[in-house]
């Protein structure tokens, strides 16, 4: 065999690029097997999982709309009708502008800053910087409340309650923020010479026009160079958690330092467009800049509304929790603690032995039934979070995990007798005592606690209810003996039951849809790279 001939034939059969081993691959093994051609057309996935982004957009947005209502209901409880907010707003924003005129002068004195006020009055300008500031320090806030409850197990009502508010607060003042710069752009066309005045002034008046051209364009190009400086910067923060996790001040240091970065970008970018502003004709936006003033303002307006809506949704479900917190208060008197379940250990062990000794390698069944707590309310509130949990799984928590959990096959919660018992099956990989740490350690552990906090079981000739949980979601099951002890006293020992795939796991059904998916699929070198890595 020639050497030209002996290349050739390696070439074939190990292609020197990615793509070509690739297109060797399903020409090879898919399309010249009569058996597999069926592997050409993509898997049909249900339309939950295709539409997953979509379905979640709109439900973001269906939500906002929904806080808006209550926020106008807020607002014309206390005397507000939100047509009169409309009008009054502009009112609003002049008061904030004439309260800080006292810093007017200074804040005009600042580099770069005297030249944005030929453009935007310097109360405006003042008002953004205030709005930025704020911002700033409602994050700082946040940050350190998000470092003080990261843990799971440190979780609780009085951290992360205020956390959630910090955290919509920081969306209202940056919804608030854009609002302003828009206003700002409109009310800079008002204040910014125009071309006419060139055609008027004459020779001279056009080298001065031209002259501010070029120190706008100076100042583009610098704002242009800073926006690159800061692109750096941030790839470089985001990148500096990849190789190891930084400790819990170091993380709070960087992401501070992140998102100080961002938002002077945007900063940066709202600057370049009231430069901008400051040249264009005043009949360029003349015709639409009182229906853009009108859209800012319907803006300011939705935002404000959403921020009241969202606040008096958290101060109902707040005494919501309220309620809940005196059932678990009542419950401790009513029901025995778990942790006298955790001498019927050895009564229970036949129920729970297979799944502990690992007999089956790629998957297990867990088999539980409950008695639920009497009560109207905590039949309802059950009710509630089973229909939440169910939404969730069905067209978020559909790719391969549950609540972060990525070893759950499939999982379900039934009421039972009318309502009077809760029946729970679930497959997984793994051991039955990994399977539970997953989770106590996890995020779940806040579904589960809310879900079984409403149940309880009967041994010995009394009824021992779920680990004590505080204000629904927090603590429960992250008691760990206890919530064992608690899980075998309820599981029910399962003889058979039903597997799509036995041999596999969630890891490797999932790699195994994706690969089939991507067969035929128009890829990048990155996803070609990831679909052999796969093989």
């Amino acid at each position: 065999m020639s050497f030209l001939s002996a290349r050739f034939l390696v070439d074939a059969i190990l292609p020197g690029r990615p793509a070509g081993l690739l297109d060797l691959v399903t020409r090879e093994c898919i399309r010249g097997s009569a058996d597999n051609r069926w592997a050409e057309q993509p898997a049909q996935l249900p339309w939950q999982m295709t539409l997953r982004t979509q379905i979640a957009v709109a439900a973001g947005i269906v939500v906002a709309l929904l806080a808006c209502a209550l926020g106008a209901l807020v607002c014309w409880a206390l005397g507000y009708r939100p047509s009169a907010l409309y009008a009054v707003l502009p009112l609003w924003l002049e008061t904030v502008g004439h309260a800080t005129q006292h810093l007017d002068t200074k804040v005009s004195a600042l580099p770069w800053v005297s030249q944005l006020t030929e453009v935007i009055q310097p109360a405006t300008l003042t008002g953004l910087m205030l709005l930025s500031v704020m911002w700033l320090v409602v994050r700082a806030a946040e940050l350190l409340l998000r470092s003080a409850s990261k843990n799971t197990r440190d979780q609780h009502l009085f951290w992360r309650f205020p956390l959630q508010l910090a955290v919509v607060t920081r969306y209202a003042l940056l919804g608030v923020l854009i609002g302003v710069v828009t206003l700002a752009v409109i009310s800079g066309v008002d204040r910014s010479p125009t071309w006419a005045g060139i055609l008027v002034d004459g020779p001279g008046g056009i080298l001065m026009s031209l002259g501010a051209v070029l120190v706008v364009m100076f100042q583009l190009v610098c704002i242009g160079g800073l926006l690159l400086v800061g692109r750096y910067c941030t790839t470089s923060l985001q990148l500096m958690v990849e190789l190891q996790p930084l400790s819990k001040t170091r993380e709070n240091l960087r992401r501070m330092a992140l998102d100080v970065i961002q938002f002077a970008m945007f900063l940066l970018v709202s600057v370049g467009v009231l430069l901008v502003a400051a040249l264009l004709p005043e009949t360029v936006i003349s015709n639409v800049a009182g229906m853009a003033r009108s859209l800012t303002y319907g803006w300011l307006l939705m935002v404000l509304l959403g921020w009241s809506g969202v606040m008096a949704g958290y101060l109902v479900g707040l005494l919501a929790l309220c309620v809940v917190g005196a059932l678990e208060y009542r419950d401790r008197t009513t029901f025995e603690h778990p942790a006298g379940l955790l001498i019927r250990a050895r009564d229970n062990a036949r129920k729970y032995a297979r799944e502990e000794a690992g007999i089956n390698r790629y998957q297990n069944h867990l088999a539980s039934i409950t008695c639920v707590k009497p009560g109207v309310l905590r039949y309802w509130i059950l009710r509630l979070v089973l229909f939440a949990v169910n939404v969730l799984a069905k067209f978020w928590f559909n790719k391969g995990e549950l609540g972060g959990i990525p070893t759950i096959l499939s999982a379900r919660w039934v009421l039972i007798d009318g309502g009077r018992r809760l029946l729970f099956l679930d497959n997984f990989g793994g051991a039955w005592e990994s399977y539970l740490n997953e989770f106590i350690d996890l995020a779940a552990v806040k579904g589960l606690n809310a879900i079984w906090t409403n149940t309880f079981v009967n041994a010995a000739g009394k009824r021992y209810g779920f680990p004590p949980t505080r204000f629904l979601f927090w603590q429960g099951a992250q008691d760990a003996r206890p919530f064992k002890a608690y899980v075998r006293q309820s599981q029910v020992e399962t003889i058979v039951w039903y597997g799509a795939y036995p041999m596999l796991g969630v890891v490797g059904i999932n790699a195994n849809t994706d690969t089939r998916q991507d067969l035929f699929a128009p890829l990048s070198s990155p996803a070609i790279d990831r679909f052999l890595q796969r093989l």
